[in-house]
């Protein structure tokens, strides 16, 4: 075999391989509610790092070993069991921790995320009637996110406050009057999370 034809041959076969491994490590997903607006809109796609927590068999749920553990604040890819398909939320609640709302306020083992008022916040155009009255940012730990609700409406705006048992993580979305999370479904289990998400680009 000629060299050039034997090196066109491994670059192929490393190809092929780059394509075939691809899914262990980075899937996209598309954004198709406003549960997490304003962090995302419907039609947004996300980047999601399969392995940020485990390493799977690729193709398959098969995991060959955890790589890391979800954070307060992460944005994360789970797989809804009562929808029977992927689903979008932030995780606000680790396991042992007690989960409290007050008019959506969100308390961690009892003491209230620090949470201010947004004025400059840029929106998509066409937005605005997806969000809430109120455009907030929200800290978590040392990280920060906006997030949207109307004052005194939602449903849930007063929930809890409930423990989050050892191995299950409590969910939120960020427009917080338009989220079917843990508040409705409860905590979900480790073995439900995909990935994290870790870029999005904004539907055009």
């Amino acid at each position: 075999m000629k060299a050039k034809t034997k090196k066109r041959l491994l670059l192929g076969v490393f190809v092929l391989s780059l394509f075939a491994l691809a899914p262990a490590f980075v899937r996209a997903y598309t954004i198709a509610g406003p549960s997490m607006a304003p962090t995302l809109f419907v039609g947004d796609t996300v980047l999601c790092s399969n392995a940020a927590y485990d390493l799977r068999v690729p193709y398959t749920d098969r995991v060959l070993c955890r790589t890391g553990e979800p954070r307060r604040g992460d944005v994360i890819v789970y797989f809804d069991t009562a929808k029977d398909s992927p689903a979008v939320k932030r995780v606000v609640g680790l396991p042992g921790d007690e989960i409290e709302l007050r008019d959506n306020v969100l308390m961690i083992n009892g003491v209230a995320a620090s949470q201010w008022e947004l004025s400059n916040l840029r929106l998509p155009e066409g937005s605005k009637a997806i969000v809430g009255e109120g455009l907030h940012a929200e800290r978590l730990d040392r990280a920060e996110h906006a997030l949207t609700y109307t004052p005194g409406s939602g449903e849930r705006r007063d929930y809890g406050p409930t423990a989050v048992p050892e191995g299950e993580y409590f969910l939120l979305g960020d427009h917080r009057d338009n989220s079917a999370d843990s508040r409705y479904i409860g905590c979900i289990a480790r073995e439900q999370i995909r990935g994290r998400v870790f870029y999005g680009l904004r539907h055009p």
